[in-house]
């Protein structure tokens, strides 16, 4: 993957940890590291190529909402492993809308569009990540 779809999804990962430092102890490899560290560090640059790769999956997918399902459940469950809360989801979502909107100056309807997709994807994550 080439660093152009790198280097936006590491300054939204930093928006996200400063949103909740919290959220950055889930990474273990990476969760005393400072934003410098954090820039030059392989594990959080392949962990923000993976969490591009599943975004880019899961848009390419969506004519197959059968697979889309089938991979988001599979993301639920890992994250479930994790400890990961509903909670750290949704300022994923939040931090993304905000640099939709504010960042990016995207339209109204493009964001709907967004959420929209947010919500369907995180609909089959939950079902996962909350069965307990």
């Amino acid at each position: 993957m080439h660093h152009a779809y790198v280097y936006p999804i590491i300054y939204f990962t930093y928006r996200l940890f400063r949103l909740n430092p919290v959220t950055k102890t889930y990474f273990k490899a990476i969760k005393d590291m400072d934003e410098e560290q954090l820039s030059k560090s392989y594990q959080f640059k392949a962990h923000a190529i993976n969490l591009m790769s599943s975004i880019n999956t899961a848009v390419t997918n969506l004519n197959q909402p059968e697979v889309v399902i089938a991979l988001m459940n599979k993301l639920g469950e890992t994250h479930r492993k994790r400890r990961v809360e509903q909670l750290h989801f949704d300022q994923v979502k939040e931090v993304l809308v905000g640099i939709l909107r504010n960042d990016m100056k995207l339209s109204e309807d493009i964001i709907s569009s967004w959420v929209k997709f947010v919500t369907f994807i995180y609909k089959h994550i939950f079902e996962v990540l909350n069965d307990k």
